[in-house]
């Protein structure tokens, strides 16, 4: 048998030497991450907490200015949320 490819502390490395069950390591560690949400998870984190901050300044009326309806606020907040994670990852894929 030639070497083991697998890292020594890997999840697949356990399942297959333990004994365990394919099905329950699923349940228990949950499906692998895909390349995307690996590569793009921090334009979403950015989004969100542009879109926090954009939804609580209009909603609240901080900065001086008059409080905004529920719905008035929660469309800004997703827009500039929204607008900042697209510009986020369209800025990065030039590198």
């Amino acid at each position: 048998m030639g070497p083991n490819p697998l890292p020594p502390d890997s999840a697949a490395r356990r399942r297959r030497f333990n004994g365990g069950s394919e099905y329950f390591a699923y349940i228990i560690e949950g499906p692998p991450p895909t390349k995307f949400m690996e590569k793009h998870a921090g334009h979403a984190g950015i989004g969100a907490v542009v879109g926090f901050v954009f939804f609580f300044t209009y909603y609240y009326g901080w900065f001086g200015m008059p409080p905004m309806d529920l719905v008035g606020s929660m469309g800004i907040g997703f827009g500039s949320g929204f607008s900042a994670s697209v510009i986020s990852y369209m800025m990065s894929r030039d590198k």
